[in-house]
């Protein structure tokens, strides 16, 4: 694991969350929602923590800069949108981090499930160079995924 995703994410226990922005795909006019190429997330007093795939197609990467729209000519635009009211996250915004899961499929850290007040989770997930954010385990992952905690804190 990154050590700084880890140091983030321990510092990011605790605290609630109060930013989603997601670097979406738009070609001919269409955004592609559904995999977001960047996912920014804040939690109070943490700064920016973006999560993305990693170059070799199977981890995920964090960093702390937050996403940057980018032309990319024909193929379209990345563009910075607000997931704050997307069904999946409005869950959780507000809520506070009490937990955190690394996540391994084939012994690489391919992504993170964040464990919120009052048992709701997302999981942000590098599958097939694809990143998939889900509240809920999709039925191909029992035999794939392993989970390994970080941290647990209570307030």
């Amino acid at each position: 694991m990154q050590p700084e995703l880890k140091n983030w994410l321990n510092k990011a226990i605790g605290q609630k969350l109060e930013s989603v922005l997601a670097l979406v795909h738009v070609f001919d006019g269409e955004k592609n929602v559904e995999q977001p190429d960047e996912i920014d997330l804040q939690f109070t007093s943490c700064g920016h923590g973006l999560l993305r795939c990693g170059s070799d197609g199977a981890t995920i990467v964090w960093n702390d800069e937050g996403s940057k729209e980018v032309d990319i000519g024909e193929l379209g635009h990345f563009v910075i949108e607000d997931f704050a009211s997307q069904p999946t996250w409005a869950t959780v915004m507000g809520k506070t981090l009490v937990g955190a899961d690394l996540i391994q499929s084939e012994g690489m850290n391919s992504g993170v499930k964040f464990l919120f007040e009052g048992e709701a989770w997302i999981a942000v997930l590098n599958w097939g160079d694809e990143l998939y954010v889900f509240h809920e385990m999709p039925e191909w992952s029992d035999d794939e995924l392993t989970f390994t905690n970080i941290k647990n804190h209570h307030p």
